[in-house]
């Protein structure tokens, strides 16, 4: 007989997978709209994880039901034990199944961060009272629907609408706190009607209201935007959208006279996704490849002299999806792309770069958040499938990730692996300067793809968008995302 101690956490995790996947296999390909941004990708993402969950399940409801003995080597199967639990609490797979939410008393089935709008490729600001700013990305039938932002405020874990932007902006744009607590959207899609890519606005947190500021003087999709010590806004990359310009070109935004004015050039083309950060001394350090990707680049921009010189040589390219985040010591963390697990430090005082501990998982970043204790959170896509509790990669290009669904519990370590397949969106991981080294964290709850991750004033990130109206909270104290404020 298996003789492992029950775990509750690994039955309400597994259980909560196959619903929430059900649900999204029925819920994709209903709008119109949402298919024209891939949401017929993700509706084969999620039949395919349905599958995969519902065996992993399948195997642990029958493991709980008809145990047996573990192999000589350790277990080769799912393995999972006895759960109490009421016949409403076990969700009925089968062709003529319909999901259901599941008892009151089991928060795990119910989802309370609910956005107003289902999004996709939004930008996402934390203000000067808290609140979060979600702007574009709605996947409405409408401009109005799609031009329309959210506020998130922690104090009630609720979304509520507030003002519509002038312009359509969505990911490719840039989305930045100002001094004063405004906010500065800028660039972004240049192909709907009326629109060249220079729009700019700002956003009142007092008044809820969008207006239009001067406009840039380039296009730009994926630029980077820095906020200097003097106040004003460094926008860099992005800008190889129409005849004359190479990618290099930088320009800067005053808030004073809500003009924009053309800055020195970079050095370097950097590819689409780079990475950037504003040192203590004022500076700002970029990062990333070069075109081609193969190609290092680093450079410091110097608002003093307005110009761009190059700086000591990455190790790796990091092409493609890396991520960048300023440590609490001045040091600069560059980690992930492209085939890359590799992470590496830039010393500003040296100038140079040096390695330090690799991921977990060699991911392609999609966001990187500095926790307030100074840990530094990454989400993304994975690389390859791989084990997190194992050294090998076990295929690539798979979409999927295996997860021990043993990590987190309490029991963890008195339990035999127990692994699931989720989709490569939901992995996180967490960098500790204090040791150089990567920690599993996660997974994420909701598979989602170009969301935003946005730091909390109580030290929590909350994830919003990515394909779906459901967002979720990470809280750094357990290493988890919750679906929930139960």
């Amino acid at each position: 007989m298996n003789d492992w101690p029950a775990d509750p956490e690994l039955d309400i995790e597994l259980r909560r997978l196959v619903n929430a996947e059900l649900a999204a296999a029925a819920e994709s390909g209903t709008s119109r709209r949402r298919q024209s941004r891939g949401s017929n990708s993700r509706a084969f993402a999620s039949l395919g994880l349905l599958a995969v969950v519902v065996i992993v399940a399948s195997l642990v409801l029958r493991a709980q039901s008809n145990p047996g003995p573990a192999g000589p080597s350790g277990p080769a199967t799912v393995e999972a034990t006895e759960t109490p639990s009421s016949p409403s609490a076990t969700p009925t797979v089968g062709p003529t199944s319909t999901p259901t939410a599941g008892p009151t008393g089991d928060p795990a089935y119910v989802p309370t961060y609910k956005m107003v709008c289902w999004r996709y490729r939004s930008m996402a600001v934390a203000l000067l009272d808290g609140r979060i700013l979600i702007i574009g990305g709605c996947e409405g039938s409408t401009p109005q629907e799609d031009n329309s932002a959210e506020l998130f405020d922690p104090r009630t874990s609720k979304f509520s609408p507030t003002g519509s932007t002038t312009a359509s902006h969505d990911a490719y744009g840039s989305a930045i706190l100002l001094e004063d607590g405004r906010v500065l959207i800028a660039g972004g899609s240049a192909g709907e009607p009326g629109q060249n890519g220079r729009e700019a606005e700002l956003y009142d947190p007092g008044t809820g209201t969008f207006r239009p500021t001067g406009s840039m003087t380039a296009i730009r999709a994926i630029a980077s935007a820095t906020l200097l010590q003097d106040g004003r806004v460094l926008f860099a990359g992005g800008s190889a959208g129409e005849p004359g310009q190479n990618g290099r070109e930088a320009e800067l935004y005053d808030p004073g006279t809500g003009t924009f004015s053309r800055t020195g050039s970079m050095i370097d083309a950097p590819s689409i996704f780079f990475g950037s950060a504003l040192l203590p001394d004022g500076r700002v350090l970029f990062v990333g490849s070069d075109q081609p990707a193969s190609q290092t680049m680093a450079e410091l921009y110097d608002p003093g002299t307005g110009t761009f010189s190059r700086t000591g040589s990455m190790i790796d390219a990091h092409p493609n999806g890396l991520g960048s985040a300023l440590l609490p010591d001045g040091r600069v963390l560059i980690a992930g792309g492209d085939d890359q697990g590799t992470a590496e430090l830039y010393d500003p005082g040296t100038g140079t770069f040096s390695r330090t501990g690799s991921m977990t998982q060699a991911l392609d970043v999609m966001s990187c958040t500095t926790l307030l204790d100074g840990r530094v959170l990454f989400t993304g896509s994975a690389v390859s499938l791989t084990s997190q509790s194992s050294a090998g990669p076990a295929g690539k290009g798979t979409g999927f990730a295996l997860v021990d669904f043993r990590r987190g519990s309490s029991q963890a370590q008195q339990r035999p692996p127990v692994f699931a397949l989720v989709p490569e969106t939901m992995l996180a991981q967490v960098y500790d300067p204090k040791s150089g080294k990567f920690s599993a964290a996660g997974p994420m709850m909701e598979p989602r793809g170009e969301y935003t991750a946005t730091l909390l004033p109580d030290g929590r990130v909350l994830i919003a968008g990515g394909e779906t109206d459901i967002a979720e909270l990470f809280d750094p104290a357990t290493g988890k995302f919750e679906l929930n404020g139960g």
